[in-house]
């Protein structure tokens, strides 16, 4: 008599079921959170294009050009405005170049770390242990850019407002401060819309689990 298959428990046809059904869901799971950090790595190189783009224009507002127009005479009568603009516009520029940059630098870090984890990520809880990091690091790689895009606006318009007269500049900072207030609040009344009609409550929300 081979006693070392009576030691065995037979897993029978309703447990080879339940193991297989086990097993597919747990590699479902798995899938879904693969297709989620690619999607997070895909808008990281979307971020990561515009920022380069930024980039490049923050660092040819601070070149010798554009500083020569922005330098106020010493003879001008309105020297200090002027000094003040030129203040205010290589601070604004500034900033824009050092977030690009930074933008640029995370980004490419998160999308390395997301590709690891994506090939040696094995079980459902690696997958979702690094998508949660990822997802926590995103937020700030969003502020970072927007606080790029804002703060070269700002740098673009104070540079309007030395070069030419006021009131012709004027419609200018208008403009661009009508688009600016226009896509503010076009962001938030698309957030309250998808709050309101495509993600469902609290209550019936289906969070993955280990």
């Amino acid at each position: 008599m081979d006693h070392s298959a009576m030691a065995r428990p037979a897993l029978g046809l309703a447990g080879a079921e339940k193991r297989l059904y086990e097993l597919n869901m747990n590699q479902g799971e798995i899938s879904v959170q693969r297709q989620v950090m690619q999607f997070r790595v895909d808008y990281l190189s979307d971020l990561n294009t515009q920022s380069m783009l930024m980039a490049g224009v923050a660092a040819g507002m601070i070149s010798s050009i554009e500083l020569e127009a922005m330098r106020p005479e010493e003879d001008d009568p309105e020297f200090c405005f002027r000094t003040v603009l030129c203040f205010f516009y290589i601070l604004a520029a500034v900033t824009s170049l050092g977030a690009s940059i930074w933008v640029l630098y995370t980004s490419n870090n998160l999308i390395n770390s997301a590709l690891v984890a994506q090939l040696y990520g094995s079980t459902l809880a690696d997958m979702q242990n690094a998508e949660s990091v990822l997802e926590l690091r995103m937020l700030d790689v969003r502020k970072m850019y927007i606080l790029a895009l804002v703060t070269m606006l700002p740098a673009l318009l104070v540079m309007v407002l030395a070069l030419i007269p006021w009131y012709i500049s004027l419609p200018a900072v208008l403009v661009v401060g009508w688009f600016l207030a226009h896509a503010i609040h076009a962001d938030f009344a698309t957030a309250w819309h998808l709050e309101r009609y495509s993600i469902p409550p609290d209550s019936e929300r289906v969070t993955l689990k280990c």
